[in-house]
């Protein structure tokens, strides 16, 4: 099963952060422990510059690929939208963690197990 969040950033064309939210900003710090608050990783700026010159700059309309970290249990998805007239950048970042039923257990304070329905099958 995959757990799937979702986050939204908007940066201008200079590459300053305009607004980020709460999950996007956590993704950013999970996938990027050096990352300076506020600021874009390197590696995910380069990408953007990059995506801007293949497809002839920020005014095209040709589809821009994603920016993709895998980790063993997950992956971030980073999503690009050009808005030539606001002059910014949208980023949708999407993580994809997969789990099983076992991470959803919940155990008593004496170790047995709180049945669940919805764990079960029966919900």
């Amino acid at each position: 099963m995959k757990i799937v969040s979702r986050g939204i950033a908007a940066i201008n064309f200079d590459g300053d952060i305009l607004f980020i939210n709460e999950i996007a900003e956590t993704l950013l710090r999970s996938y990027f422990p050096d990352c300076v608050p506020r600021r874009l990783p390197k590696d995910l700026r380069r990408h953007i510059q990059n995506q801007a010159i293949a497809v002839g700059g920020p005014s095209s309309s040709a589809p821009l690929d994603p920016y993709i970290v895998k980790t063993e249990f997950s992956e971030l998805i980073v999503r690009l939208n050009f808005d030539t007239q606001a002059r910014q950048l949208t980023l949708i970042f999407e993580e994809k963690v997969e789990r099983t039923k076992t991470d959803f257990l919940v155990f008593r304070a004496d170790g047995t197990r709180v049945r669940s329905a919805v764990l079960d099958g029966q919900g």
